[in-house]
């Protein structure tokens, strides 16, 4: 007789591995993990903490400090809101411009488990009001979501900003859904004076298992609360599928704090401005 854990296993074992590009859920999560933006935001609250972009609400957690060429970020604590911080984030301001980020184990969360990341971000100047970012993370938590992406976003911290990007992205764990995929963003505008935390236009292709998922933005001309956008497998037009945001996590279609954040200001990568 099987013990009682290992039924619950087998029946979370078969219920949802791998990827079923019919459920809706599954097409918005890839969606949501797999594109330049989606990618970006484990990068995102770091970074704008080195750019003077961000702040913290409670001064005492995480704890930061800053000497000119590194900021820290040390989690293993609970701010006055109740959102509990793990974990270290370390950016290294370069002269060329070049902000270099390490993750150790961080990440945050409102309520029960927080989700860390680990692993390095790179951050280049391109030109003016153009920069790339390299990414190799992995996130853990329930889901462990794994990215080895290179992108380009222009814009800055005010206004809209396109992207773009080409990477593996990986998803494992007990629920759907899982796999390994090659994405790319091509032409992704992010305008809150056009759409709130909806792309404006570009899209992202997705190749999974074999199949092609095409996720194509439609924010300019049909801004909707439910975050829709139209979705193609293999070619097929399959009409339009929603929770498709700006922000990524290893829950699915947003997981991470950053969708307020984003929101707000409106861009991500930030342009020095004169004094």
């Amino acid at each position: 007789m099987k013990r009682p854990y290992v039924l619950v296993l087998m029946m979370l074992a078969g219920c949802g591995g791998g990827t079923d590009l019919h459920n809706p859920e599954h097409v918005s999560t890839w969606a949501n993990s797999a594109s330049a933006l989606g990618v970006y935001t484990l990068a995102y609250e770091p970074i704008a903490l080195a750019d003077e972009e961000y702040r913290f609400d409670d001064p005492l957690c995480p704890v930061t400090s800053d000497s000119g060429t590194r900021v820290e970020i040390i989690g293993n604590c609970m701010n006055f809101r109740g959102r509990r911080y793990e974990g270290t984030a370390t950016v290294i301001r370069r002269g060329d411009g070049a902000r270099f980020l390490t993750l150790s184990q961080y990440g945050s969360a409102d309520g029960g488990d927080v989700a860390v990341a680990t692993g390095s971000v790179g951050v280049y100047v391109a030109g003016a009001d153009e920069q790339t970012f390299e990414a190799d993370v992995t996130q853990e938590g329930g889901v462990t979501w794994s990215v080895h992406y290179a992108g380009r976003v222009r814009g800055t911290y005010v206004g809209p900003t396109v992207w773009n990007g080409r990477g593996t992205v990986s998803r494992d764990g007990l629920l759907g859904p899982t796999g390994t995929a090659r994405a790319e963003t091509v032409d992704m505008v992010r305008d809150p004076a056009v759409c709130d935390d909806q792309a404006a236009s570009g899209a992202t292709t997705i190749e999974i298992e074999g199949q092609t998922l095409r996720i194509e933005y439609d924010g300019a001309t049909d801004c909707d609360a439910d975050h829709a956008a139209r979705h193609f497998v293999n070619g097929e037009d399959r009409g339009l599928v929603t929770g498709v945001t700006c922000a990524a996590g290893p829950g699915g279609r947003t997981g991470l704090p950053f969708l307020a954040i984003l929101s707000a200001l409106g861009l991500y990568i930030r342009r020095r401005r004169a004094p």
